[in-house]
């Protein structure tokens, strides 16, 4: 199986793009494992 290793660049990197766009971030689902935040920046 193979993953992704998300490097603290990329983290930072997303981390600003998700406080960019907070207010037009639609989340489409519900997933109980990630905070807002932790979905924003991660897409979910």
């Amino acid at each position: 199986m193979k993953s992704i290793n998300i490097d603290e660049e990329m983290r930072t990197y997303a981390t600003a793009e998700s406080q960019k766009r907070h207010t037009h971030i639609k989340h489409h689902f519900e997933v109980t494992h990630f905070s807002d935040a932790e979905r924003d920046e991660t897409g979910f």
